[in-house]
């Protein structure tokens, strides 16, 4: 039971985390300039992506490639009034964001952003810090890529709901040519980011746009898949061997239990272990009785934890577990709301190694049982 909720909750994390990490972050593959995230705290502008309209020509001719996009991601000081606040301003082109991220589904009330206009969306938590709506104006201030200051002022033309806490407080996003004219970059972005149609195509994509850099004579920019990009996804990938670790402790600590408890079965019924044997049943036939009970009960109790922890799982799985108390003032991209993902393989993976661990469990009380001589087991009391 606590095997499959737990899984089933596990499951649910990673497919919320991978979803948002390839949505708002990194794609499947990213590509930056190969000295960004060494100097990525000093917003290095100048360690751009060059010709990213060109690039993603490119990339549209794959066949595995589903959508790709440039955004252009820079730190702005909001100001409304007398006040200022700090804020992450994402210049991207809306049209492409449509296939990429489905953009539209974060809309809460409003519009996306038309290109070539000073027009801006935000995050519901951010608007409700500024205490701005549609059809209000803000002025961004940025730093440009010769370190000089820059200014536009945006109107607020709709408002966002992202899956992550963090992001709603902080994000604003921009049509990617009005970002580029505030960080004063020209034709430029910082990443180019690229959805694979499946994720088993992720590394060959990653390879094959390692080829269009090259030959398109992009050598300063570097390709990497998501897992490589987000140390989130490479810390889940090693949880999850870590997690089996823990489930084996655990049904290795049970198996202990079903030892004791079918020991015990033999001890109170060595008269009957020597009446069938004395009637001419082989020690081996003794040691199937007792296997063919264990397996019985092995398969009812592993088929009731089961069952009851998909009673768990799939309300879990239509309600989902609220996390934004806990994922208050964290980074990373886990949904507000995660929903557990019962998996069919992993529930029969745990069901069918509960039920042999419990047989193997029950073998060495079994083979015991098969060693009693039939006198002494009728002498016994």
């Amino acid at each position: 039971m606590s095997m499959v909720a737990l899984a089933s909750y596990i499951n649910g994390m990673r497919l919320d985390m991978q979803s948002n990490v390839s949505d708002l972050v990194t794609g499947h593959v990213q590509v930056r300039h190969r000295e960004y995230d060494k100097n990525e705290l000093f917003n290095p502008l100048h360690l751009r992506v060059e010709r990213p309209a060109e690039l993603l020509a490119l990339l549209d001719q794959e066949p595995d490639v589903a959508s790709a996009v440039a955004r252009l991601p820079l730190p702005v000081g909001v100001f409304r009034g007398a006040e200022t606040t700090g804020a992450m301003a994402v210049g991207m082109d809306m049209q492409r964001e449509r296939q990429f991220m489905r953009v539209d589904r974060l809309l809460t009330s409003g519009r996306l952003p038309e290109a070539g206009a000073n027009e801006a969306v935000v995050g519901t938590a951010l608007a409700a810090s500024l205490g701005v709506k549609p059809g209000d104006r803000i002025t961004l201030l940025s730093s440009t890529m010769r370190r000089s200051s820059n200014a536009l002022t945006f109107t607020l033309v709709g408002l966002l709901d992202f899956p992550v806490a963090s992001m709603n407080r902080t994000h604003i996003l921009l049509p990617l040519d009005r970002a580029e004219a505030l960080a004063r970059m020209g034709d430029s972005a910082i990443e180019v980011l690229v959805k694979a149609r499946q994720e088993a195509k992720i590394p060959a994509i990653r390879a094959r746009v390692d080829r269009i850099l090259a030959d398109g004579g992009w050598t300063e920019l570097r390709a990497r898949t998501w897992t490589e990009a987000s140390y989130i996804l490479a810390f889940f990938e090693m949880a999850e061997g870590m997690y089996l670790i823990i489930s084996l402790v655990f049904f290795l600590l049970a198996s202990t239990v079903l030892v004791n408890t079918t020991m015990m079965v033999v001890f109170e019924r060595t008269r009957e272990i020597g009446t069938v044997g004395a009637l001419g049943m082989k020690g081996r036939e003794i040691v199937r009785m007792f296997f063919l009970e264990a397996l019985a009960l092995s398969v009812i109790g592993a088929a009731a934890g089961v069952l009851l922890g998909l009673g768990i799982a799939v309300p879990l799985s239509l309600l989902g577990i609220d996390m934004s108390s806990a994922t208050q003032g964290v980074s990373f991209e886990i949904s507000n709301v995660v929903f557990a993902r019962p998996r069919v393989i992993t529930t029969v993976l745990i069901f069918v190694y509960a039920v042999a661990i419990s047989c193997l469990a029950a073998l060495l009380p079994a083979r015991r049982a098969a060693k009693i001589q039939p006198v002494e087991a009728l002498r016994a009391i």
